[in-house]
């Protein structure tokens, strides 16, 4: 599971909702959220956004405010239903709606110190994490690690009980450093614990268990 299935996902999310997927598109969103519990409780704070809207187009103003309403009494709605759908594609389609929904607390940067393992006992690294419009931006620096075999590389994972957000792959040079930019999906930043691992099967949703390196995001 990679950070770019996450952000396609969901981009996805709020037309899946409203059934404006094309049958590919949508087969694809329903098979990520098979494997991603995150990218499921988004679209459930999505379907319950779209019942209160649902719910705020049934509503009547009071009686001294609809006789000031054009029309006057027992006319005009404070939201007619066919403006409250209006209204959810123009928040889904813009990701406002998505963004307001997992906006973290704090826009607060997270740094961490990574520290190595076994497998790696070489390695050092530095991550820090930060909001970056509807997406947290990831600044990794990395060195020490291992050369990479052929078809190789290294991820990025963000832990929370026993749930994990992939953020990415990356490569090293000869002497086992890295500097890269990557983003992550919003929802990431509950997720502190971090975790880089060697990995040998690109599109395999699971990491593998040779970890590398590992630490814990902190607020600066």
């Amino acid at each position: 599971m990679n950070g770019g299935a996450h952000a396609r996902t969901g981009e996805r999310l709020g037309p899946y909702l409203l059934g404006h997927l094309d049958p590919e598109e949508r087969a694809e969103v329903e098979a990520h959220l098979r494997e991603c519990p995150v990218c499921r409780e988004e679209l459930e704070g999505l379907r319950a956004a779209h019942r209160a809207l649902r719910a705020a187009a049934a509503l009547r103003p009071p009686s001294g405010v609809r006789e000031r309403l054009p029309g006057g009494r027992g006319r005009g709605l404070l939201l007619r239903p066919a403006l409250a759908a209006a209204l959810l594609v123009v928040l889904v389609a813009g990701g406002v709606l998505y963004a307001a929904l997992h906006r973290p607390d704090t826009a607060e940067a997270m740094t961490a110190t990574l520290s190595p393992t076994r497998l790696a006992p070489e390695a050092r690294g530095e991550l820090r994490m930060e909001e970056a419009g509807s997406n947290m931006r990831v600044r990794l620096e990395v060195s020490g690690l291992p050369p990479l075999g052929r078809g190789e590389y290294y991820e990025v994972w963000f832990v929370r009980d026993g749930q994990r957000i992939s953020c990415g792959g990356f490569t090293v040079d000869e002497a086992g450093r890295a500097s890269v930019v990557m983003n992550a999906p919003k929802a990431a930043y509950g997720y502190r614990r971090v975790g880089i691992t060697r990995e040998h099967s690109p599109g395999d949703p699971r990491p593998s268990r040779e970890r590398v390196l590992h630490g814990w995001l902190h607020e600066t």
